[in-house]
């Protein structure tokens, strides 16, 4: 509805008010509907008793098992990367500048959760730039695999070329104690 004007405003019509979770999608809405001035945002939040790194039980040899499951040693850095695998979420820029990474670091590997329709794409992407064997594509995760996953992760990294009105994995991965890029 966010792309028809009409739609919006008999969607909202009878609204007392509007919880938009980010400023973002507020301004949005706003811009669609200036009467909608009872709009608050509230952002999303997360169960920190679920994402808390002291929950995760070794995660030293979860890193190590994993990545020798995929014929690393066990010691890499990781990098992460959760979402759909669509054009818009950027995954193929960061294959792209993994590359570089991986040409002045070669104890790196990068790992991409998620499914989608591009996947065949950023495969033949990594393969092209010569860094598939330093990839890892896991598919979807269930949620305890990916708290896992942000435990073991040095770096979390989202390239979103789309307006998100909020990208949940951000304060996951920073919850878990994983900067964010």
């Amino acid at each position: 509805i966010m792309f028809s004007k009409r739609k919006m405003k008999n969607f909202f019509q009878k609204a007392e008010s509007v919880i938009a979770v980010s400023d973002y999608l507020k301004d949005i809405l706003l811009n669609y509907i200036p009467e909608l001035q009872n709009t608050k945002t509230i952002y999303h939040g997360i169960d920190l008793t679920n994402y808390n790194i002291n929950q995760v039980n070794s995660p030293k040899q979860i890193k190590e098992t994993l990545l020798k499951k995929y014929k690393f040693n066990g010691n890499e850095k990781i990098i992460f990367n959760a979402a759909r695998l669509v054009e818009g979420k950027g995954q193929d820029v960061l294959i792209r500048t993994f590359a570089k990474v991986v040409n002045k670091i070669n104890d790196v590997v990068l790992i991409i959760a998620g499914e989608g329709p591009d996947l065949k794409r950023l495969k033949r992407i990594a393969v092209n730039e010569n860094v598939s064997k330093f990839i890892i594509f896991t598919g979807a995760l269930r949620k305890d695999e990916m708290i896992n996953f942000y435990a073991i992760s040095d770096l979390y990294v989202m390239l979103s070329r789309i307006g998100e009105t909020f990208g949940i994995v951000f304060i996951e991965a920073m919850a878990m104690n994983t900067p964010v890029i």
